[in-house]
């Protein structure tokens, strides 16, 4: 009998260390995609704190996990870590601008012309359903809403022409998208502005010219790479105001 507890206890001592680490990463995980996602649609805004404790206290979990996706949220460029300050959400520079922006270029007006023969009525009536989504908005600013059609929007192109890869690009940069999609917003113009961009780009399909739908996405992404970079001008500005 003392052989047989022996063995259950040294059994299950490994499988509860096994339980204890797949609750951690269940719950790193919990708090990773938390604050992701509101570091992307800029409720946690760039340069503000994230406190530890308070978060782990909203998501009723220990503080452990909260280091652990701060870490992985370090590692790929979302936050800073400052020993003896804490956890800061990673401002929006210049060269995330440019870096993400001539990336779209070089990519979204091909994916584009790619896709142009696969658009029939179906993937039209699509389109229009997400420009009366859009039209639907006028006056609200809700630019957390407005920039996930706009994402709706773009993806599709990619996955109409069934190019993994493509596809795989354009989703991997969503997320630092969907951060300067909210920011781009801030100038109230670029609501009405990129539907009646968006609908240049549908107008094209409309008419099967892949060639004219393709440059209207290239003056689109352009517009909207001026709207970026005039924000990010403004806000430095006033940073360094006195």
């Amino acid at each position: 009998m003392k052989l047989v507890f022996f063995c259950f206890y040294n059994i299950r001592k490994p499988l509860n260390a096994m339980a204890k680490t797949r609750d951690n990463q269940s719950y790193k995980e919990k708090v990773y995609k938390s604050l992701k996602k509101a570091i992307t649609n800029c409720a946690l805004r760039p340069g503000e704190v994230v406190n530890e404790r308070k978060l782990a206290a909203k998501l009723a979990v220990s503080r452990t996990p909260v280091r652990e996706a701060l870490y992985a949220l370090r590692d790929e460029g979302w936050v800073s870590i400052v020993p003896w300050k804490g956890a800061f959400v990673r401002p929006v520079t210049y060269s995330d601008i440019n870096e993400c922006m001539h990336l779209r270029l070089a990519i979204e007006p091909y994916a584009v012309e790619l896709a142009t023969p696969f658009i029939g009525a179906k993937e039209l009536a699509y389109f229009d359903s997400l420009m009366e989504w859009q039209k639907s908005l006028a006056g609200k600013e809700d630019a957390g809403e407005f920039i996930t059609i706009d994402q709706n929007f773009h993806l599709y192109f990619a996955e109409l022409t069934k190019n993994g890869r493509l596809i795989s690009i354009l989703r991997t940069l969503r997320d630092i998208h969907l951060r300067l999609g909210v920011e781009a917003v801030r100038l109230k113009q670029r609501y009405s502005m990129t539907l009646r961009e968006h609908l240049a780009i549908v107008a094209a399909l409309r008419d099967k010219d892949g060639k004219a739908a393709a440059y209207a996405m290239r003056e689109h992404l352009l517009l909207t790479r001026e709207a970026l970079l005039e924000i990010f001008a403004t806000s430095t500005k006033e940073n360094n105001t006195p």
